[in-house]
């Protein structure tokens, strides 16, 4: 796995604790930080091998030896940006030299893109064009990986993915979109978490006191793919029109003073554990995810779908279609993300269609 952390780690740690309960041994390939040619090997027994060095991904005759001391029968890639760009090759040929089989799980969307996530350079969702625009894409905006060539990156990928015993995508959304890529693989989908089951279209037992704002809680570290950018513009547009809506940062965001300047309360980091009773203390009466690309899961939709909120979220990727199959959510269109007054628009609507039940449940 990479060094990045977010859900990758998160289910990596998850998937790792398991097999350990089931008494198999479990160790990590990283990245060397400031050389990716190079890896380390982990232990959650002993996070520190201060007694081994380093290896080169490409040396496969002193790696395969490491791994075959470790009988090492299995192989599994949890995510490779950090790594150098052959690394999918190098893999492979440890598989061949260890005969350990090879198992993929797919966290984004590196394996048809070196941009990894299908957005620009403001965050949004590039529309995956055909081949001649992506190539032009990777000229103008560049990559962490150098590369100008397209097809040539997907062909690399694509002969790991063919190689692979298993592979595991959190939802089916992602299986669809790759299988246009790679229409010869088969994509096994495996959410990582156990999925809650359908529910009553947008109920939830809150109330809305008369004259007070509607609280809209985003959760999560808010980038600029997760929609920074429009949640600022939303902010912005509600102060300006002097809107009846709040805006709330459950966790932190990549500027956090400028939207504190326009009036959005902001939370700061939290842990894992004690999301669920933030999250209620907050008393949210709508959760909004307003990412622009199509994620592959979100972790943060699942704390509001535990906790019965109805949820917003652009129509795009797993937190869309994770949303249908829930059903207790709004879509919105995507192409109003750079909208903020009609988002403000739609939000306010809600409100409209809110009514008081005397036990003090409303519907929406």
């Amino acid at each position: 796995c990479h060094n990045r952390g977010g859900g990758a780690e998160k289910h990596l740690q998850e998937d790792a604790f398991q097999l350990r309960r089931e008494n198999k041994g479990v160790f990590l390939i990283r990245p060397f930080r400031g050389n990716p040619g190079n890896v380390r090997i982990q232990s959650h027994a002993c996070r520190q091998l201060l007694n081994l060095p380093s290896y080169r991904l490409d040396d496969t005759e002193a790696l395969s030896a490491v791994l075959r001391n470790l009988n090492i029968t299995r192989i599994h890639t949890h995510g490779l940006v950090d790594f150098e760009n052959m690394a999918p090759f190098h893999l492979l040929q440890l598989c061949k030299a260890t005969g350990a089989a090879l198992h993929v799980d797919i966290h984004d969307y590196k394996v048809i893109c070196p941009r990894i996530n299908l957005a620009d350079e403001n965050g949004h969702y590039c529309g995956e064009p055909d081949i001649s625009a992506c190539n032009v894409c990777l000229i103008k905006r560049g990559n962490e990986f150098g590369e100008t060539d397209i097809k040539q990156w997907r062909s690399l990928h694509h002969l790991i993915l063919r190689a692979a015993e298993k592979i595991w995508v959190p939802d089916k959304d992602v299986a669809k979109r790759l299988s246009r890529y790679f229409p010869d693989v088969q994509f096994s989908v495996s959410p990582h978490e156990k999925m809650l089951g359908k529910k009553a279209k947008h109920s939830h037992p809150i109330s809305l006191a008369q004259g007070k704002k509607l609280r809209v809680v985003v959760i999560g570290a808010i980038s600029k793919i997760k929609g920074y950018n429009v949640l600022l513009e939303c902010a912005r547009d509600a102060r300006k029109r002097r809107l009846p809506i709040e805006y709330v940062v459950m966790g932190y965001s990549m500027n956090d003073s400028l939207l504190h300047a326009s009036g959005v309360r902001i939370t700061g980091k939290y842990n894992d554990l004690d999301a669920p009773a933030l999250l209620k203390k907050l008393d949210p009466h709508m959760v909004w995810l307003p990412s622009i690309w199509p994620e592959t899961y979100s972790y943060t939709l699942s704390i509001a779908q535990r906790g019965e909120y109805p949820v917003a979220a652009f129509d795009i990727g797993a937190i869309a279609s994770r949303i249908n199959d829930h059903g207790d959510g709004l879509l919105l269109p995507l192409d109003i993300a750079g909208r903020p007054s009609q988002i403000n628009d739609r939000f306010i609507s809600i409100t409209q269609k809110i009514t008081i039940k005397s036990h003090h449940e409303i519907s929406i």
